[in-house]
Formats: C-alpha cells, structure tokens, sequence
C-alpha cells in the first residue's frame, strides 16, 4: 500500500515536470538572437570556405547548431501562448532584421555554390538548406500563432523573403 502510494506520488511529480514552462516576449526575443549568432557564424564561415575539408566539417557543424537553434526557438515559441499587442510588436521588429540576415546569408551561400559543388559537398549542403527551410517555416508559423494579429503581416512578409531566398539558394545547387 505504501509503495502504491509513493508510485502515485512519484507519477504525479513526473507529469507536473514534464508541463512546457511559459515562455516570455523577453525569452523570445533571447531565442531570436541566439539564432542571429547562429547565423553570423555561419555566414562567416561560409565566405570564407575555400573548399577545404576542415572548412567543409566547420561549416556543417555550423549548419548543425544552427538548426538546434531554429528547432529549440520553435519548440519554445510554441509553448508561449498567445502575446499582447505590445510584446507581439517588439517580437515582430526583432523579426525583420533576421529575416534580412537570413536572406544575406542564403545569399553568400548562393555565391560560394560552385566552390561548394566542386568540393564535393553539394548534396550535405542541399539537405541541410533543404531542412532549414522546412525549420525556418516552422518557426514562422509558430511565430504567427503566438503575436498578436495586428502585426502578423511583418511576420509573414518576412517569411515570403526568406522562403524566397531559400528556392533561389536551393536552385543553385
């Protein structure tokens, strides 16, 4: 009878854990940053790839967090609710500037494509764009069912950009 009820107890704290914690506009906006990090990294090291191997792995190690980041984001955006109108307006001009960075480094990485192909990690390269769109998408919708009406329509603009530059970028591999 005892154990039952320490079973019971040891349940029902395991589900109480396991509850997604609300996330803040400030969190968010934490989340969105670490992502623009991500990014830098990235677009760093892709002009600078020159076609070395070691770059190659530095650049899909790159790849890696920065889907982790993208992933992590959603996944937390998620869990937020809906916002007000004001934490939804500063959540959408944090949005702007990364999409534009997004669209940058799709770029850079357009204009290295030939370098790339010739070194023989065209096809790694085209997978990973090809799930960053698919993680980029994701995390646009749930941006969308988190801010608040009034300012969905930055949100989606930034998302046809960057859906943009990502079918062009993909073209060229």
């Amino acid at each position: 009878m005892k154990f039952s009820r320490t079973l019971i107890a040891a349940l029902l704290s395991g589900v109480a854990l396991a509850t997604p914690v609300k996330r803040t506009a400030a969190q968010i906006e934490a989340d969105l940053a670490t992502i623009g990090s991500a990014l830098t990294s990235f677009d760093s090291g892709i002009n600078s790839f020159t076609g070395s191997l070691i770059q190659g792995i530095e650049l899909l190690g790159q790849i890696s967090t920065l889907e982790n980041d993208i992933t992590s984001a959603t996944s937390e955006i998620t869990s937020t609710g809906v916002l007000d109108a004001a934490d939804s307006a500063t959540i959408a001009a944090d949005v702007t500037p990364l999409a534009a960075q997004v669209v940058s480094v799709l770029g850079d990485t357009a204009a290295k494509a030939s370098t790339i192909t010739a070194t023989g990690f065209s096809s790694i390269v085209l997978s990973a764009l090809d799930t960053l769109q698919t993680d980029a998408n994701n995390l646009f919708a749930a941006l969308e069912a988190t801010i608040d009406a009034s300012v969905a329509s930055t949100i989606t603009a930034a998302q046809t950009s960057v859906d943009s530059a990502f079918t062009t970028t993909i073209a060229d591999f």
